[in-house]
Parts: structure tokens; C-alpha cells; sequence
């Protein structure tokens, strides 16, 4: 897997490694309820994905972290970090919300 630049330093976010080349991500925060949010998307083109048609993303979590909601199409929902890492598959074009705690 390749890892990402992580020349910005995410709060709750300590690595992502991925298995494309072209992947977004963001870190959104709640300040009224002390949340963060993460939005990784494969950002290849749908249209022109070629053999990039599907990427894994594994995200790790600062320590603190036990487990994360996974929101996928509009639909939340829970699970456990495995040491503190979620791996995630995605299609072109494609994003998933994580909200860890």
C-alpha cells in the first residue's frame, strides 16, 4: 500500500496508507460537541477509472479511539477499530464518513 503525505497533521487521524494512487482526504470538526469527522474519497474519475475502479483505504486512529461510525450512503453505522485501524473499500467516485470515539 502506498501512504499518504501527511504533510498536514489530522487531529485524531495518525495514517493512511492506500493501494491507488489518487485518494482524498478531510478532516471536518464539531466544535459545539467536540467531534471530529473524516471523509476519504477515491477521487479517480468514474468515468475514466481504467483498472483503478476500486481502492482500499486503511485508516489508523490515535490510540484513544476504540471504535468509529462508518456513513456510507446515508446510513451510520458502528464498528470496532481493529488496533485502532478501519479498512475501507471504495469505487470510483466514491466516499465514506468516518466519525471516530
Amino acid at each position: 500500500m502506498k501512504t499518504v503525505d501527511n504533510s498536514y497533521t489530522f487531529k485524531a487521524v495518525k495514517d493512511i496508507s492506500i493501494d491507488k494512487e489518487c485518494a482524498l482526504a478531510t478532516e471536518m470538526y464539531d466544535a459545539k460537541n467536540g467531534y471530529y469527522m473524516y471523509m476519504f474519497m477515491n477521487a479517480v474519475d468514474p468515468i475514466n477509472k481504467g483498472s483503478k475502479a476500486y481502492q482500499t483505504s486503511t485508516i489508523t486512529f490515535d490510540s484513544a479511539y476504540k471504535n468509529v461510525v462508518v456513513y456510507k450512503n446515508g446510513v451510520g453505522t458502528p464498528q470496532r477499530l481493529n488496533n485502532g485501524s478501519i479498512t475501507v473499500e471504495l469505487q470510483a467516485g466514491d466516499a465514506v464518513f468516518l466519525l471516530p470515539y
